[in-house]
């Protein structure tokens, strides 16, 4: 639920879990992986080399390209590739179509509510141009002396009838 089956994510939180472990053969309980996955966000890792490294692959290009193309159909889309694809979390969704997501990403500038508008706009916009069905808008607080706390949420907005989750970081 965590990872949404995004395999880094994954990874990343097992071997959070695991090695911070008292003793190899203590349960792995919900406390443990709530503790972990704080760390990893607290961490900020980011997998986004390994993700441009994939992308530079024939196999990935194959399943990516008609997707950013708005190519509707996954129909001319090798069944293999687009598995290989899915079990990197770079697509979702079932046999004959994928689900297109928009990320947009703004930092923090002229207060929270102009740069949400801005960016709400914006990401409506972008996912009215690719047909996407998901949005994401992330918000870069670099303000300084504002608390973790202040600065990292999770909520939902609309924006033109359209669902955005917005996240500040």
């Amino acid at each position: 639920e965590l990872t949404r089956g995004q395999p880094w994510l994954v990874n990343a939180l097992g071997a959070e879990i695991v090695d911070h472990a008292p003793e190899a053969s203590d349960p792995i309980d919900l406390e443990a992986v709530q503790r972990a996955r704080e760390r990893l966000i607290l961490r900020r890792d980011t997998h986004l080399d390994q993700l441009a490294d994939k992308l530079r692959e024939e196999r990935v290009r194959r399943v990516v390209e008609p997707i950013l193309s708005g190519i509707p159909s996954t129909d001319s889309i090798p069944p293999d590739d687009l598995q290989y694809a899915r079990d990197l979390g770079l697509v979702a969704g079932d046999a004959g179509r994928t689900q297109k997501i928009v990320i947009e990403c703004k930092v923090l500038h002229r207060g929270l509510d102009e740069t949400l508008r801005q960016g709400l706009t914006q990401t409506r916009a972008y996912m009215d141009r690719c047909a996407a069905t998901e949005g994401h808008l992330v918000i870069f607080d670099r303000t300084r002396g504002r608390s973790w706390d202040e600065r990292v949420y999770r909520r939902e907005e609309t924006e033109g009838g359209a669902p955005v989750t917005v996240w500040g970081m």
